[in-house]
């Protein structure tokens, strides 16, 4: 369902042992209980502590993607059952691409959305950023009629109202400041422009929600630690960064904090992607 304004929202039982007979064993058994609670509720705590640093942590994120990018479109063609780049064209009609377009894909990875961008746009009329060095080598080797530059997403090297559209395809829930890239994009684009954001989302409905979570948090990672030359662990972070992807409305609220006009959201693959679409 579409959404045009940023001013709309998105919408253990305790038990007591009473027994006083013995109170050796009540004492050492209240010990006992605490010590296993709290043991897994550090446990617990630490898990979620190191996903959250993981998440906020550029420099992983960076190092990460560098070292998957020689195998990451194979391996998204296999984990998506090969329907990323459909996700892709049905984000750009959603997105109303026209010819002439000036574009800028931001964390453009290995360039997949860029060259279809430029299918549209024409290829003088589109560029591509990534922080990671290693995704842009990919880049720049599948496609080298395209300009793909090094730069951080949240301070570019552009002009101020440089590009009519500017999008970014399963890449900022990695992007740690997503309120920095928010007002960076703003700056770039020329009145009227629009800034295009396409990412996995936990879809809010059953059983879609129940299938979404059981993929991508079990079978996924396992999956793609078998053909990832065992790089599991970037494949944990994956479907863990879905997590803090923001809500609808957390998007808005940042979208307004940085300028945009409107918004507008659509759901994908039954809510399992998502688009969002700011009017600057």
């Amino acid at each position: 369902m579409a959404r045009d304004s940023l001013n709309n929202g998105e919408g253990d039982a305790s038990t007591t042992d009473t027994s006083t007979t013995d109170a050796t064993t009540t004492d050492t058994s209240t010990t006992d209980a605490s010590t296993t609670d709290t043991s897994t509720t550090d446990t617990s705590t630490t898990d979620a502590t190191t996903r959250q640093i993981r998440h906020g942590d550029a420099e992983y994120v960076q190092d990460m993607f560098n070292r998957i990018s020689g195998r990451y479109d194979r391996l998204n063609r296999l984990i998506s059952f090969n329907m990323d780049n459909i996700f892709r064209n049905i984000f750009l009609r959603k997105a109303g691409i026209s010819p002439g377009d000036k574009v800028l894909d931001i964390a453009c990875g290995t360039g997949s959305l860029t060259t279809m961008i430029a299918s549209h746009v024409g290829e003088a009329n589109v560029d591509g950023l990534d922080f990671s060095e290693g995704m842009l080598s990919v880049a720049k080797a599948n496609y080298p009629h395209l300009r793909f530059h090094l730069m951080d997403a949240t301070s570019t090297s552009f002009a101020d109202s440089s590009f009519d559209m500017i999008t970014v395809a399963y890449g900022i829930r990695n992007m740690p400041d997503k309120s920095a890239v928010m007002s960076e994009c703003y700056r770039l684009l020329r009145p009227g422009g629009k800034f295009c954001i396409l990412d996995i989302r936990i879809p809010s409905r059953q059983p879609m929600s129940f299938i979404h979570k059981l993929y991508f948090g079990k079978i996924m990672p396992r999956v793609a630690s078998l053909f990832s030359r065992g790089d599991g662990d970037a494949y944990r972070y994956l479907p863990e960064s879905v997590a803090f992807y923001p809500s609808r409305s957390e998007f808005d609220a940042l979208g307004l904090s940085s300028g945009f006009a409107s918004s507008s959201h659509h759901s994908i693959m039954f809510g399992a992607c998502d688009a969002a679409i700011f009017v600057k």
